[in-house]
């Protein structure tokens, strides 16, 4: 294989980038029974297989010839690099992509063992079959149109890198504002609760009263309920209606990781739209519910007064 310029190894590495990707998104929408673009990226490419893949070209170089040698580095620098690589996209955006959990032998959910069998074979595979017939095209072409054509990609895989930074960030906010108005929502049902309890435990001193009193009280409560209904209503139609907005670029970012969900916010990102939309359902339902009972206690009472 030899040694390669600078441009030629991030020809490398968009290529593996784009078999990665290939491999990943196959293997991924068999398992969910529909089409994935797998990946924190909105292009075809899986920046961690190209790294990967260069990684373990580069380790190898002075014995890829030594098939034992070439698996078992190629599953330790592999298994380091997803490791590392799943650590940072959780301590940097709180959100963890792939998660291993469920396995057997796994280690925090960002490695296992299966993945890191399959990572050394995958290098035997790259370095003993896959890169040879590629490292003969790459050389074959031109230097200068290898040059212009790394930086040309490079210069999209940049902006794409920023686009999907900024999705993952308002992704972040959409939860943090979403959990903080499910916190104001549980306050105003308490207020809600809190008044209805303490008009029913006025009940009793209502009967005696005059019918004007009666009829005072209950439009009394009635208002109160009414404006903290509003304002759970404001909230919650606040977070459907962002939600309803998600553009393409936050859409795949959360359905290209069925199994990613965030680290500090309680959602997943299987369903992750229609587990939002579930936490703020219509719960005025409820309330409305509550609020009648207590005005039909009430007006029971004004019915003596006919």
């Amino acid at each position: 294989m030899g040694l390669y310029n600078i441009y030629q190894w991030f020809i490398f590495f968009y290529i593996y980038c784009f078999l990665g990707w290939c491999i990943e998104s196959t293997i991924v929408s068999f398992e969910n029974k529909k089409l994935i673009n797998r990946g924190f990226l909105s292009g075809p490419l899986l920046p961690i297989y190209g790294l990967g893949a260069v990684l373990v070209l580069f380790i190898t170089l002075p014995f890829r010839n030594n098939l034992f040698a070439v698996y078992f580095v190629g599953m330790i620098a592999a298994t380091i690099l997803e490791y590392f690589t799943g650590w940072l996209m959780e301590t940097i955006f709180k959100v963890r992509y792939w998660d291993y959990s469920y396995y057997k032998i796994q280690y925090k959910g960002r490695i296992c063992l299966v993945c890191s069998l399959f990572w050394g074979v995958l290098s035997i595979l790259l370095v003993q079959f896959i890169h040879k017939p590629i490292e003969k095209y790459v050389l074959l072409l031109n230097d200068n149109f290898v040059m212009i054509a790394a930086i040309i990609i490079t210069l999209i895989v940049i902006a794409d890198t920023i686009t999907s930074i900024k999705a993952t960030i308002d992704i972040n906010k959409l939860m943090e504002r979403s959990e903080k108005a499910l916190s104001e929502i549980k306050e105003l049902k308490s207020e809600i609760q809190l008044i209805l309890n303490n008009a029913a435990n006025q009940l009793y001193y209502i009967k005696d009263g005059t019918e004007g009193d009666v009829s005072e009280f209950g439009d009394k409560i009635r208002t109160s309920v009414d404006t903290l209904k509003d304002k759970i209503e404001g909230l919650s139609n606040g977070i459907r209606k962002e939600v309803s907005k998600l553009n393409f670029i936050k859409e795949r970012l959360v359905q290209g990781h069925p199994t990613g969900h965030s680290t500090k916010f309680n959602y997943k990102f299987r369903n992750f739209k229609e587990e939002i939309l579930n936490k703020h359902k219509n719960e005025n339902v409820e309330i409305e519910n509550s609020k009648n009972l207590f005005l039909q206690k009430l007006e029971e009472i004004r019915k003596k007064y006919k």
